[in-house]
């Protein structure tokens, strides 16, 4: 496809614009919340690398879009990935190599949280390397541990949380009483929704599926990890239950997960900072809004299972769409 006629170019001009505003003036408040946003991806799925002596950051994904995105931000290059016997859908990736991945890290440093540490070694393991004065190929000689320099200082004395606090309106639906039975907001700072946006965005799942014990529908968030702390922080944040999942690779797994009106206020909340899941956030916030009713003990109508059956099937649509089976 022509580059000219990408369907979401206005998104990956806006990522241009971002990355001229970083290099011009990295510590304008406004770009905070983009930060913020990617430092959740980050933290989620892309991976921070220090081995045999190459430093280098990397992200595989099936979906291309945030790959151009993050791309166009921070530089580097998007290609396809190697097909692994256990991939369902083509795969492409985004690498960066030492000096854009150091800036990359310097940037997002304040807002990070489950790999901050990661990147502080990343980032005195570039600073050693640059100033021993040693060629790439010794690098691997590079000993992590130097002490941070004035440069990572300034960054990290600027809080991931800076902001004004968004309050956000539930939606009133024409006859329906969802607003009346609204759970209470959750007031974040911005870049705090635009970091879980992030998390989300990497590795959440927005359902709509039918309930096994009765003929209703649900809307439901789950968020997979086998980092305890960050199930912990999500499920106390948004208020959410954890459950143990089959370990895999030797690894615990947890989830966590958000249902009906909980899942609804997450994503009025986290929707306008979202780009992967955006549409599906989107989908799942119209299922609800009409298909939710207080629970009063009768039938469900069947104007209610043929809402359900509808968006069931518009977001099963919507990932088909997104991951396409090679």
């Amino acid at each position: 496809m022509d580059r000219d006629n990408h369907p979401n170019d206005d998104l990956l001009q806006k990522a241009r614009r971002i990355g001229s505003l970083l290099n011009d003036n990295p510590h304008h408040l406004n770009i905070d919340k983009y930060l913020a946003y990617i430092a959740g991806l980050f933290d989620a799925e892309v991976a921070i690398m220090i081995q045999e002596g190459s430093l280098s950051i990397g992200y595989s994904k099936s979906s291309r879009l945030i790959l151009d995105y993050l791309r166009n931000i921070f530089g580097g290059k998007v290609s396809s990935a190697p097909r692994q016997s256990y991939d369902r859908y083509p795969r492409y990736q985004w690498q960066l190599r030492p000096a854009l991945a150091y800036s990359a890290l310097c940037k997002l440093y304040p807002f990070l949280r489950r790999k901050k540490e990661s990147a502080r070694i990343f980032i005195e393991s570039y600073e050693s390397w640059c100033n021993s004065g040693r060629s790439r190929s010794t690098q691997k000689q590079v000993i992590p541990g130097r002490k941070d320099t004035d440069l990572l200082i300034k960054y990290q004395s600027k809080l991931g949380s800076q902001g004004k606090v968004l309050t956000v309106r539930w939606v009133t639906p024409e006859g329906i009483t969802l607003n009346d039975y609204r759970l209470p907001d959750i007031s974040l700072p911005v870049c705090d929704l635009a970091y879980w946006a992030g998390l989300f965005d990497g590795q959440a799942s927005f359902l709509i599926y039918r309930q096994s014990n009765s003929q209703g529908y649900c809307l439901q968030i789950a968020y997979r990890s086998s980092y305890c702390d960050t199930i912990k922080e999500v499920a106390d944040v948004f208020e959410g239950n954890v459950k143990p999942q089959k370990p895999s690779k030797n690894k615990d797994i947890w989830e966590v997960t958000f249902t009906s009106r909980k899942a609804y206020r997450i994503l009025v909340q986290i929707s306008p900072f979202l780009i992967v899941r955006k549409e599906a956030a989107e989908i799942g916030m119209r299922f609800l809004e009409q298909y939710w009713q207080p629970f009063d003990g009768k039938p469900i109508a069947e104007e209610r299972k043929l809402i359900g059956v509808k968006y069931e099937a518009l977001m099963k649509e919507h990932h088909l769409k997104s991951w396409p089976r090679s």
